[in-house]
């Protein structure tokens, strides 16, 4: 019987890189997010430089948590091609 190039699962451990490294991007990035919110919460100046800094923060805290959801999006479709590619090998393989 010849080798069956379906066979052989495809891109698999290049996806458990890349899940395992988007997993871990995730949590870094909410915790950057956390910590900019606890800053900006931790300026309770009325100085109208303190009130700059406080808006610039939170937005800052905004953009990572942005970058977090799409870090996890993107962990979570690796996930689903993870899957697929899986699931070719054991019906093209039975």
């Amino acid at each position: 019987m010849p080798f069956d190039t379906l066979c052989a699962p495809r891109y698999t451990p290049e996806l458990d890189v890349v899940i395992r490294e988007l997993g871990g991007l995730t949590e870094r990035l909410v915790a950057a997010a956390h910590e900019a919110r606890g800053i900006a919460a931790g300026t309770d100046w009325q100085a109208p430089a303190a009130t700059v800094f406080h808006e610039r923060a939170e937005a800052w805290a905004q953009s990572i948590a942005r970058l977090a959801d799409l870090a996890e999006v993107a962990r979570i479709e690796s996930v689903q091609a993870r899957a697929v590619a899986h699931s070719r090998v054991e019906t093209s393989c039975s």
